[in-house]
């Protein structure tokens, strides 16, 4: 363990950070440690010796790059709710990836560069009312100068004893910018949100840790866990005859903690019976018609926000607690003793495996598609691609082409109907369909099987899930489900956090097998690079298929690639061109002004692509290369593209005995070489058809119905690649 500490202290030291030696209650073991981080760090050396150290220090509010002042945004609270929003909330606000550290949950601390240091700063302190402890303070310190907090080490309520790094590691490097300013707005976004989840604000004063560690914040929407009857205790605190919104609020709350129960119904209609005002309980008011009105998710006010009304009211919600709820701690129980109880629930099971016989090897094994040679049948597809590239034009392409039956470019389709959650913009999904019928002379009719949404669906909820697995049992012979776009359809999670984004894949992967039917999302790129998805690493591992459409420097069109393809062998780079369709009028918009859209055709121009995808060449190499386009140029010639397994390593071009020959190229080469031995004659003096062709810039054709053998024995002599 000590070892560990010493390695991250040195690794920080080395990226600039001042490091101290903590011990196990996180204190600094250097006196004066304040005194001695200035401009000499305090460096890794004897300090981190003693046994005694069991973490690494950083001391904030000082400079760690030019015009850079380490600060740490330390979310101080115990409701998960709440803290899950404020870790969203700063993540968009800063509007990139921030690694942030995680000791006791749900608390987590953000490290930040600002370009002003600062003292201390802290938000207003709240406890929560219904809590076993209401002295147990939530707040937000952003410690500056004067303070400092453990980067690694021990924790000893940590859930694995120690401290944990959420979303990469923490460096100089990932570690995000911010203003002053901006950390005054989360500060503000916490007092905010805190008073609306019921919190009450209380004097600041020093905070006292729970008996027991709280769950993980990450789970999503939480109840208040109270039973009915301690429910009717707290609600009969409260004057019936109050404001009408307020009295729908308080129906709200109810619905959402206990899923819209009849007998939650039942206690709201006897508390609002209590009252003397009739337009509560008659007619279109009463509470049965306001009931069918409310949702089981995403209430406004919850029954927090009915205890916090409670006790307005003058509630004793300390003394309600105790006399409805005994919390007894779990007794602890190994991992091991765990597993051995499960061991003895499963004794009569059957075996999850099975012997590799004949009868297993010549079962039938086939492979199904829903787009011949692209996706596999039955699997979970991420089709990404940066803003703007075309992702739903070709999303739509697959989609008809499978509702319809079509060949999707040569390929054989499973036809089937087919789900568009459609995330935004579903008139211009109805344009692009329409295009696309138009462009394969179909028309509308023969499309039934093609339904669209008409509002996003968002799957991290019950309700839309359930309208969504509802409208695949009514379908019947759904052969894909196409959610565009993922960012939509998840809207109020964090993407970035595996824990959040995987219990999502699992319901799409299991409503997968269930319907057997293929689940595609349209996803996007982080703003840095279009090389990979956004989002948690878990979407990559967790997908049987990764399509990418990307656009390529050089080639007119967009290109669609095979990242990942789980049960089979990666096609190859597929260029296309959008086509514009002109629609008809009753598209027009609202100025009579006449609209226009698209489909993406298939391309047969590889060589723009090669030429796309070659590295970069040697003088002799760019030389032979500019000397085959100039002969390529001429009439007649005929050309066959290099083959793509060597044409993004070394060979970028080819000869065709019938087109352009060696001696021509020869001859050309020469002279270009020539020509630049005027600048700069030693580069170019060795330019040569042959030397091009031993370093694999170059290849010869001798069998033009069969070229791949003979370019990949050529370029593997050059001894250049293997």
């Amino acid at each position: 363990m000590l070892e560990l500490i010493q390695k991250q202290a040195e690794r920080l030291h080395q990226q600039g950070f001042a490091v101290i030696p903590t011990g196990a209650d996180k204190n600094p073991l250097m006196p004066s440690w304040q005194n001695k981080v200035g401009s000499e760090r305090v460096t890794p050396n004897g300090n981190f010796e003693s046994t005694t150290v069991k973490g690494v220090g950083l001391p904030t509010g000082h400079e760690v790059e030019q015009g850079s002042y380490l600060l740490a945004i330390d979310v101080d609270c115990y409701d998960k709710i709440i803290s899950s929003h404020m870790c969203n909330y700063i993540s968009e606000l800063i509007g990139e990836s921030m690694p942030y550290r995680i000791g006791q949950r749900p608390k987590f601390l953000v490290p930040v560069l600002s370009d002003k240091t600062t003292r201390k700063l802290t938000s207003a302190a709240f406890v929560d009312p219904l809590g076993i402890d209401d002295t147990v303070k939530s707040r937000i310190e952003v410690l500056g100068l004067g303070q400092q907090f453990v980067a690694y080490g021990e924790h000893p309520k940590a859930k694995y004893g120690m401290y944990e790094w959420h979303n990469g590691e923490f460096n100089l490097e990932t570690t995000p910018h911010i203003t002053l300013d901006q950390i005054h707005e989360i500060i503000s976004e916490f007092e905010r949100v805190a008073q609306e989840n019921g919190l009450e604000q209380v004097s600041y004063g020093a905070t006292q840790a729970p008996a027991i560690e709280t769950d993980d914040f990450t789970l999503g929407l939480a109840k208040s866990d109270v039973s009915l009857d301690e429910a009717r205790a707290i609600l009969f605190n409260i004057d019936p005859d109050i404001e009408y919104h307020q009295w729908v609020n308080v129906g709200m709350a109810l619905h959402h903690e206990f899923d819209g129960s009849q007998d939650a119904l039942k206690l709201w209609t006897d508390w609002s019976n209590t009252g003397v005002l009739s337009e509560h309980n008659e007619g279109t008011y009463a509470p049965e018609h306001k009931w069918e009105t409310f949702t089981t998710t995403g209430a406004k006010f919850t029954f927090r926000s009915l205890c916090h009304l409670a006790k307005q009211h003058g509630a004793d919600l300390s003394a309600i607690a105790k006399q409805f709820k005994q919390v007894q701690p779990e007794p602890e129980v190994s991992f091991d003793d765990q597993i051995e109880q499960a061991k003895e629930q499963h004794k009569e099971a059957s075996s999850p495996f099975r012997s590799l016989t004949f009868d297993v090897i010549d079962a039938k094994n086939t492979v199904y598609w829903t787009v011949e040679d692209i996706i596999e049948h039955k699997s979970l597809v991420n089709f990404y691609g940066e803003s703007g590239v075309g992702k739903s034009y070709l999303a739509i392409d697959f989609a008809l082409s499978i509702a319809t039956g079509e060949n999707w470019n040569g390929k054989r389709t499973k036809q089937g109907k087919v789900l568009y959650v459609a995330g935004e913009g579903h008139g211009g999904v109805v344009r692009r369909a329409f295009a696309w019928l138009n462009s394969k002379n179909i028309t509308s009719d023969a499309a039934p099987d093609f339904r669209i949404t008409e509002r996003a669906l968002n799957i991290t909820t019950t309700d839309d899930v359930a309208l969504l697995e509802l409208e695949l049992e009514r379908a019947n012979n759904v052969s894909a489900v196409f959610i565009d776009t993922w960012g939509r359809a998840t809207s109020g999670i964090n993407e970035n956090l595996g824990s959040e984004v995987q219990p999502i894949i699992e319901r799409l992967a299991a409503m997968s097998r269930t319907y057997n039917c293929t689940v595609i999302i349209v996803h996007h790129t982080p703003k840095h690079t279009a090389q990979d998805s956004a989002g948690s690493k878990n979407i990559k591992a967790s997908m049987d298929v990764e399509l990418a459409l990307v656009r390529k420097e050089g080639v007119q069109g967009v290109v669609l690639e095979s990242r990942k393809m789980k049960e089979g062998e990666p096609f190859e780079p597929m260029v296309f061109k959008f086509i514009p369709i002109d629609l008809p009028s009753n598209f027009n918009d609202e100025y009579g002004k006449p609209m226009r859209s698209a489909v993406l055709e298939l391309q047969q121009d590889s060589a723009a692509l090669a030429r796309a995808s070659r590295r970069k060449l040697s003088p002799t190499g760019e030389i032979a290369y500019q000397a085959y386009n100039r002969l390529f140029a001429m009439p007649n010639v005929e050309h066959i593209p290099t083959p793509s397994e060597i044409m993004v390593e070394y060979a970028v071009f080819g000869v065709h005995s019938t087109g352009i020959t060696e001696t021509q190229l020869a001859d050309e080469m020469r002279r270009l070489a020539r020509d630049s031995q005027k600048s700069n004659p030693t580069v170019f003096a060795n330019a040569g058809i042959k030397d091009a062709i031993k370093k694999g810039y170059l290849v010869a054709y001798q069998h033009p119905d069969d070229p791949e053998t003979n370019v990949i024995s050529r370029v593997l002599e050059s001894g250049e690649t293997g």
